[in-house]
């Protein structure tokens, strides 16, 4: 990758958040950002809304030195690595890392099976407030939250306050 600056952009392969991934898509780049994206497969992977995404990597295939940041994109597909060890090691492995770990809408349920929210502030959708106290994480559904390396945003609404974060947290 040419920038100096990389996030890795993990996407379910079908019914991702077309919004949660175009908008941060936008500002990374805007912001001379470095993007790969990773899926379980190597298939395209298909937002809620039309949007194709070609997936760079497949899990196995990415080296966490190369990035700065990793960010789980959310929508109804991001159910399927709730329980999946590839993307679970992902986001414990980035944390472990001390590198930027970020999820918004439904996948910050991702960061609570890795066990990395545990007396953290976060925020995700409704749906994922039960999981992320289960964790152990002080849910707050704030637009945006940010507590050490992680930083979760609440939905699709939250999308370019999310990024810009992300953004600011990448390149300080």
């Amino acid at each position: 990758m040419e920038s100096e600056n990389n996030i890795l952009i993990v996407l379910a392969n079908k019914d991702f958040r077309d919004e949660e991934y175009n908008i941060p898509e936008a500002i990374y780049k805007e912001n001379g950002i470095g993007i790969k994206v990773a899926a379980a497969d190597p298939n395209d992977c298909i937002g809620t809304g039309g949007t194709i995404i070609s997936p760079d990597l497949t899990f196995d295939q990415v080296n966490e030195d190369q990035f700065d940041a990793i960010m789980f994109v959310g929508g109804l597909g991001v159910e399927r690595y709730f329980a999946d060890e590839s993307a679970i090691g992902l986001a414990k492995q980035f944390y472990q890392d001390k590198r930027i770990v970020s999820a918004i809408c439904w996948a910050p349920v991702i960061l609570a099976k890795a066990g990395i929210v545990s007396g953290k502030r976060v925020t995700g959708s409704s749906d994922s407030e039960n999981d992320l106290v289960a964790a152990g994480g002080n849910y707050t559904g704030a637009e945006v939250e940010i507590d050490s390396n992680i930083i979760t945003g609440n939905g699709p609404e939250a999308s370019e306050k999310f990024a810009q974060t992300v953004t600011d947290a990448i390149i300080k």
